[in-house]
């Protein structure tokens, strides 16, 4: 006897599960302001939140009448009992009653998202970019450094794949030589280094430097530049049959902060590690470092 097979429409007019409804209800509440208005008053209707439906892919599967009116209660209960102040921005939800370490840690997720996003993240690259500049702008009100907000750490990644940078996320190819010579002429062979080991695991330091050009001029430009270390200790290269290779290849993000209120990201580019930590105080003044 064939065991029976539901039709389609039996299957997604069945109701969710729990779980489904509260990941969904989250989705569709923090994606409301993104691309629905809310009234005078900042509050949101339940006809708005039904036709907001068709911006999450997973709720045109749900058919069923009362999985529908629970999703719609859910997401009315965090968007109008939320306050005012409050934003919400691809995977970040935030406002200006938050901790300060609460606000912190969100700012560096979001800096990291930027940096590291890859197609295939549930979020485009802007969402991140939005969210660290928001959240930055509301630490600044505080009187906080953002450069003092981020703790930097090792991080493990597993099936790592390197950053693939464009003309749009790239620093300019003059700009970077007239600041490090040497180094710019690693590029190429750091970026081709860093790609034999996709897809294997991959360690990562972070740390960020605050400098300026070496020199006498009153107007040199200040710029923070973010580093991301890639190494694998001895064990790591002999699993995956690398024994005696080197990694030494570091993702540099330049950002020119000249004018605090006016930061200018310049863009990333892949490096040898060795020649830019060697260059680095030959060529520029460290302001500050945390590593």
């Amino acid at each position: 006897m064939k065991n029976y097979i539901p039709k389609y429409e039996e299957f997604i007019n069945e109701n969710i599960r729990p779980d489904q409804i509260e990941k969904v209800s989250k989705s569709l509440a923090y994606s409301m302001p993104n691309h629905t208005k809310p009234d005078s008053n900042g509050k949101f209707s339940a006809e708005q939140v039904q036709k907001a439906f068709k911006y999450i892919p997973d709720l045109k599967y749900v058919k069923d009448k009362s999985d529908i009116q629970t999703i719609i209660d859910k997401v009315l209960s965090i968007v109008n009992e939320s306050t005012t102040n409050e934003a919400w921005v691809g995977p970040f939800v935030f406002n200006d009653s938050m901790k300060d370490d609460e606000l912190k840690a969100m700012y560096r997720g979001a800096l990291d998202g930027f940096a590291y996003w890859q197609k295939g993240f549930e979020y485009p690259k802007a969402d991140y970019k939005k969210a660290y500049q928001e959240i930055e702008k509301i630490l600044k009100k505080r009187g906080i450094n953002v450069d003092e907000s981020i703790n930097l750490t090792e991080t493990t990644f597993n099936n790592f794949k390197p950053d693939v940078l464009d003309r749009k996320n790239t620093v300019d190819s003059k700009l970077f030589k007239k600041l490090m010579p040497k180094t710019s002429t690693t590029t190429d062979e750091a970026m081709e280094r860093i790609w034999d080991f996709a897809g294997g695991t991959m360690f990562v330091h972070y740390q960020y430097f605050i400098v300026k050009p070496h020199g006498n001029s009153p107007d040199r430009p200040t710029y923070r530049i973010h580093n991301s270390q890639y190494w694998l200790n001895d064990t790591q290269l002999k699993w995956q049959n690398k024994v005696g290779q080197s990694i030494n290849a570091t993702l540099l993000t330049i950002t020119d902060i000249t004018d605090k209120d006016n930061e200018k990201r310049l863009g990333s580019i892949w490096v040898d590690t060795k020649v830019y930590l060697d260059e680095q105080p030959r060529v520029f003044e460290i302001l500050n470092k945390q590593s």
